[in-house]
């Protein structure tokens, strides 16, 4: 079984890190006059890094386009339901670096990706 499933297309990262974030209400968090924290959650957030093993020029141009999308459905193993899910996620920053030229498979190496996906 594939990691995660952009647009129903299997990918396997090499790793994948789970992230769970608070997104607060700007008025409704802060300090109260006995010096209190006030928290106004407004909703909770998943953001998931992965860094992805070497690719040639054609595995990393399918996975650029899958993500290439303003928004895309991302399926993943879910650690706090304990399951899979499903959400509109995007993407952030994505980091590839290049490695060398493969002369056999007459493509460029490169030495992987890491990316960011954020629950929209």
């Amino acid at each position: 079984m594939s990691v995660i499933k952009i647009n129903g297309v299997d990918f396997s990262p090499s790793t994948l890190e789970y992230q769970r974030y608070d997104i607060e209400s700007s008025d409704g968090s802060g300090m109260n006059a006995d010096a209190e924290t006030i928290r106004e959650r407004i909703a909770v957030k998943v953001k998931l890094a992965c860094t992805f093993p070497p690719m040639h020029d054609h595995q990393i141009s399918s996975l650029l386009q899958a993500v290439d999308p303003l928004f895309f459905e991302l399926e993943y193993p879910d650690a706090f339901i304990g399951s899979r899910k499903k959400i509109q996620a995007y993407v952030s920053d994505r980091s590839m670096p290049l490695y060398m030229f493969d002369d056999s498979q007459k493509e460029w190496l490169w030495e992987g990706i890491s990316m960011t996906f954020i629950e929209k």
